[in-house]
């Protein structure tokens, strides 16, 4: 009988974790803790056992506490909710009215592919709107094609008024930096490309959130970019690298939270880039991305480096190299099939400079291999001065906003303008 007691009293502290996890907002890892705190506590007065055994049993209570301090400690006044936080909305509106009609549905906007992970539905409009407060920090629509790409003016009817062999395709890879997040359609560099070229060029936006080069380079091999293409041949490629991409291309943290469908690459004892499935195709992969989905909710964790190193969510040398050798992989397919020129922008944090160790190793590297590099430093340098980077942000997101991609747009037409007179 004593044991029914125990098993089921046991039981239902599990539950409660569980419960807690899963369905409180905010700091759940502090009230766990708590509850643990008491637990224990309540174990060591009720024992019949030695005094040291209670000694442990304090100790340890004790032990718990401390880490339910460091973690509210951690998570501050924002991370309680007690402060103003960051709001997202998304609504998805599709042609036809029906959203099943995308099929299965991720974050109520994307939708599961099997080549990218996820991607934009097609022939939909989402109204995003973020806020911070009673602040609006955007409210804008993102407009897709039919075939699930962000629209450029070629796809408007009535901004139309050249055939599809009057104009060179540009085709454009990368994550919401090229997607356009938190601007309109037509104030993303590529729709402003092809705009300002004045139908000298149709661009192709292959981006989306949270994309990084292992999307691009699985679009190549797929052959899903001559579907959508198949007519005119590209005229030139552009892949914008952010270091976080390091950790995108090896599902680091916090990546795993989104892209575990996406594709996984390997390298194998030749150093080769070879395609290993997704990233959640088997059962161990499964429980583990589950288990570190939970533990992204502890601030204890999310603030120290060394424990996310001892969990394996730091990018290690070898996913450096495997960002690299995926990024070069892409460039030698493009080359072999298209025999077009590839462009990589490379975007750094502050905009005019980048002292990372990781942003150093991209651009050293891709100079090792002769890469087309554009570096934003060299597109802002005749603009305004370094202190005015604040300008080209959204405020409150971080993201580029209309001007920058205005920025954007212009030099890249004169670098490959410049570039093809050569």
């Amino acid at each position: 009988m004593i044991w029914i007691k125990r098993v089921t009293f046991f039981s239902l502290i599990l539950c409660s974790f569980i419960l807690v996890v899963n369905f409180v907002t905010h700091v759940p890892y502090f009230y766990i803790s708590i509850e643990l705190f008491l637990i224990l506590v309540f174990i060591a007065i009720r024992s019949r056992r030695s005094s040291n055994w209670k000694v442990f049993l304090i100790n340890l209570a004790a032990i718990f506490l401390a880490i339910g301090f460091a973690e509210a400690f951690c998570a501050g006044w924002d991370g309680f909710g007690f402060s103003p936080g960051i709001e997202e909305d998304r609504e998805l509106f599709v042609q036809g009215g029906d959203a099943k009609e995308c099929g299965k549905l991720i974050d109520e906007w994307k939708f599961v592919d099997n080549v990218r992970g996820y991607a934009l539905p097609k022939n939909a409009r989402i109204n995003a709107r973020k806020s911070f407060g009673d602040t609006v920090i955007y409210d804008v629509t993102y407009t897709s094609n039919k075939d699930g790409l962000r629209v450029s003016p070629h796809d408007l009817s009535y901004l139309s008024n050249i055939t599809q062999n009057d104009s060179k395709n540009l085709i454009f890879f990368g994550c919401s930096c090229t997607l356009g997040e938190g601007v309109n359609d037509n104030e993303t560099y590529p729709y402003l490309i092809e705009d300002k070229s004045r139908g000298q060029y149709r661009s192709y936006n292959f981006a989306m959130e949270g994309y990084g080069p292992h999307q691009m380079l699985r679009i190549l091999e797929t052959g899903l970019l001559d579907s959508i293409i198949p007519e005119n041949k590209p005229a030139a490629f552009f892949y914008l690298a952010l270091t976080a991409h390091m950790y995108r291309s090896s599902c680091k943290y916090p990546y795993f939270t989104w892209d575990v469908n996406g594709p996984r690459y390997e390298l194998n004892s030749f150093k080769e880039v070879i395609y290993a499935g997704k990233f959640n195709d088997n059962l161990i992969s499964k429980i583990k991305f589950n288990i570190y989905g939970q533990l992204t909710k502890s601030h204890l964790i999310l603030g120290s480096f060394w424990i996310k190193q001892l969990i394996g969510w730091n990018v290690s040398q070898q996913d450096r190299e495997l960002f690299i050798a995926i990024i070069l992989k892409s460039i030698k397919l493009i080359s072999q099939k298209y025999k077009v020129p590839f462009y990589v922008i490379v975007w750094a944090n502050d905009i005019w400079s980048d002292d990372s160790e990781d942003y150093e190793y991209i651009i050293s590297e891709l100079k090792k291999y002769q890469v087309n590099l554009i570096e934003t430093k060299d597109i802002f340098a005749k603009y305004e001065s370094p202190k005015d980077k604040d300008s080209y942000l959204i405020k409150y997101d971080g993201h580029p906003n209309k001007l920058a991609y205005d920025r954007v747009a212009e030099y890249i037409l004169k670098y490959i303008d410049t570039d093809r007179s050569k």
